[in-house]
């Protein structure tokens, strides 16, 4: 029972993907949902007696929660991180340099913004002095 709450601190290191919700990622949201199926058929399975049937389909229902988190969310993630990659490459490929242009910019407005915390933190040091 112990390994069941431990496994869910896993999770931060299982989870590959760059983007840490799941709003934008369609695959996690359908298995979201089969994980809580999985989980109230262990609820409802914790439940019964302690006879032949249930003990057979709780052990299958616990093996799936466990699969769950070490192999289902690994997968997804860099599934879905593959699939978000292919399609910036070929929105790249297509000619759509609108993204480049954004870049460039955003990064020129980081340096200032760089820029501008380091002197601050340079006149804050200098008031010390």
């Amino acid at each position: 029972m112990f390994s069941a709450i431990l496994i869910i601190l896993v999770l931060c290191i299982t989870d590959l993907s760059r983007t840490r919700s799941s709003q934008f990622k369609s695959l996690t949201k359908h298995s979201f949902w089969i994980f809580v199926v999985i989980f109230l058929l262990l609820m409802k399975m914790g439940g019964k007696h302690v006879e032949s049937p249930y003990i057979v389909i709780s052990q299958i229902i616990t093996f799936f929660y466990f699969l769950f988190f070490i192999f289902i969310i690994p997968t997804l993630s860099l599934l879905e991180t593959t699939y978000i990659n292919i399609f910036n490459f070929f929105n790249d490929f297509k000619g759509n340099n609108s993204k480049l242009i954004n870049n460039s910019n955003s990064n020129m407005n980081r340096n200032i913004r760089l820029y501008s915390t380091f002197n601050k933190k340079k006149q804050y040091l200098k008031e010390f002095e």
